[in-house]
């Protein structure tokens, strides 16, 4: 009489077990999963790895294998029938049916203690799976997978369950997944919220790509300017990555969790030491490297807005040397909050509509086009603005977007503009303030120039 069918979910924990299955040895087996894998699992302690998998994916396995001789799943006579089960020697050396297998009590204690001490870490670890490639946050566990879909690793982070408010700036980066620090591996930095209860400020962690922590930087610092004093709580808003002068840099903005200042850090990408910092008077919306002087390293862009105090302000573009302290200090502007070592600074004039309708002119694009220019686009709700520099920045061609004469219109129909928009208003968007250190964007005076576009 035939053994019994094995249940549809019997496990199989071992090679030994599967060659058995099989009814062949085990070099055979592993020979076989060599030349056509098997649906095999593993499981992982310490440095070790566990083969496993069920009986009845072994049987699909089997059946959908190509014969091709005696050393093949299905081409010789030593291979079971799916029906049937492997023999194993009883206590008194007769053969009898094979029971389906239950994991000893011991590797259940084993198992359910690491994933005791994984949950308290906050991280499970899948070995196995390649560099990461996307990551997803479900609740507080930030999920990291890679390109074909396996799991890296998983992470609680608890400051995602009562985090800051982002609000609704036009970029922001809860992550980014890059190889930082130049090792061949892909890192995954993530900028963990400042809490809302309490005074815990924002932060940029580096997780490897098994998910253990590389390092972290606290962002802020508490400062004060013209009688107004500013608490050290501040939040993560952009993460980049670049290499200048044979060092790879991680660049980190932050924005105060209330009042105008950011904090633009440069840190080192390997042990997130901060190598500089800048502080800038409004909101960094964009970071961008580029070449400005042609010596061939970069120099970085930061597209933001100036407007400490009451005002709307003006968007602008900074230059800053990499290190950034690297030019000589300079006087004049707001060079008192911000050290005034900039390598350049550009102003551009707000439009009227953006004024009318209360928006900030926030910079939602800086890039470089094909002609090797720096590209920056300054955007009020759904009308912008459009200005091409060289590589000195000097301008190049300054637009609107083409909804700008019609909403103008639109505000002029309802008394709230009382002019038309007309060549002499363009003319005046057209012109860029240029100054060696950053200036109050709600200066009134020095703005004068742009009264007829304003």
């Amino acid at each position: 009489m035939g053994t019994p069918p094995p249940s549809s979910r019997t496990l199989l924990s071992s090679w030994k077990e599967i060659a058995a299955y099989l009814k062949v040895d085990v070099r055979t087996a592993q020979r076989w999963d060599k030349k056509r894998p098997m649906p095999i699992h593993r499981f992982v302690t310490g440095e070790r790895s566990h083969p496993y998998m069920y009986a009845d994916d072994l049987d699909r396995w089997r059946a959908d294998a190509d014969p091709g001789g005696d050393d093949t799943p299905n081409g010789g006579g030593s291979t079971p029938e799916a029906s049937t089960l492997a023999t194993v020697p009883g206590d008194a050396g007769e053969s009898a049916a094979r029971a389906p297998w239950r994991p000893p009590r011991r590797l259940v204690a084993v198992v359910a203690a690491i994933a005791v001490v994984a949950a308290s870490l906050g991280v499970f670890v899948l070995r196995g799976a390649g560099d990461p490639a996307s990551a997803r946050l479900d609740g507080t566990r930030l999920i990291v997978r890679d390109a074909d879909g396996r799991t890296c690793f998983t992470r609680d982070i608890a400051e995602f369950a009562d985090g800051e408010s982002t609000g609704n700036p036009p970029t922001h980066d809860d992550w980014i997944i890059e190889d930082a620090d130049g090792d061949g591996h892909t890192e995954v930095l993530v900028n963990v919220p400042a809490t809302i209860r309490g005074n815990t400020t924002g932060r940029l962690a580096s997780f490897d790509r098994r998910g253990r922590l590389v390092w972290q930087f606290a962002y802020g610092k508490a400062r004060a300017w013209e009688g107004r004093d500013f608490s050290a709580k501040y939040r993560g808003r952009l993460i980049g990555v670049f290499s200048a002068r044979g060092q790879r840099y991680v660049v980190g903005v932050a924005w105060h969790h209330l009042w105008f200042p950011a904090q633009v850090v440069l840190l080192d990408a390997r042990s997130g030491t901060l190598v500089d910092e800048y502080w800038h008077p409004g909101a960094v919306y964009e970071a961008f490297p580029r070449d400005l002087d042609g010596d061939g390293e970069p120099e970085l862009l930061l597209g933001g807005l100036s407007n400490p105090g009451l005002g709307l302000g003006h968007a602008g573009l900074v230059a800053l040397s990499v290190p950034f302290s690297t030019p000589p200090a300079r006087q004049g502007g707001m060079s008192g909050f911000t050290g005034g070592r900039e390598f350049a600074y550009l102003a551009f004039p707000r439009s009227d509509v953006c004024a009318a309708e209360g928006l900030y002119p926030y910079v939602t694009l800086l890039e470089a086009d094909k002609g090797d220019h720096v590209v920056i686009r300054i955007q009020c709700g759904d009308v912008s603005f459009h200005y091409t520099l060289d590589r000195g920045l000097g301008l190049v061609d300054a637009r609107v977007s083409d909804n700008v004469p019609a909403r103008h219109a639109q505000l002029e129909r309802r008394g709230i503009l009382s002019h038309t928009f007309d060549a002499a208003e363009r003319a005046c968007l057209a012109q860029v303030h240029r100054s060696p250190t950053v200036v109050n964007g709600n200066d009134a005076a020095l703005f004068a120039q742009w009264s007829r576009c304003e």
